[in-house]
């Protein structure tokens, strides 16, 4: 499953994605998060991304959140005051650095394979398997 919010528009040419959560059944108990902007997919060492360990974390519901204000994202599981990622911009003026000051989409999926998630095979003996969601919350100014 992911959690992502995703730029609603390609109009402008600059990218805007927060994974606030991915978890890849090969990766037991690690959940992901990254920022990508044109800036962090122009060189690898850009590239801002972290990663948590929750054992069981298939067995139990977490609260999966981020606070995004001016200038900064903080990514964490379950409390708000301990982050495991924080992406952090100085020069917000740059969209290719800084393009979150734009609308974005919430997208909650299940995905099945691909490079990342296939990387090992699919066990078809585990399907059907569902997503389960308690609620989905947004807070705005």
């Amino acid at each position: 499953p992911a959690i992502w919010l995703y730029q609603s528009s390609w109009l402008d040419g600059h990218y805007s994605e927060l994974d606030i959560m991915e978890y890849v059944g090969v990766d037991k108990n690690i959940i992901y998060s990254a920022v990508h902007t044109n800036k962090t997919k122009e060189k690898p060492e850009n590239k801002v991304g972290d990663n948590i360990t929750i054992a069981g974390v298939e067995d139990n519901f977490h609260i999966y959140g981020v606070n995004w204000t001016d200038g900064k994202v903080e990514f964490y599981v379950d409390d708000p005051t301990s982050p495991h990622l924080v992406f952090q911009e100085t020069d917000l003026s740059d969209p290719n650095a800084w393009p979150f000051d734009k609308k974005l989409y919430i997208i909650l999926n299940i995905a099945v394979g691909g490079d990342w998630g296939g990387m090992r095979g699919v066990d078809d003996n585990i399907f059907p398997q569902e997503m389960e969601v308690d609620y989905v919350r947004i807070f705005t100014k």
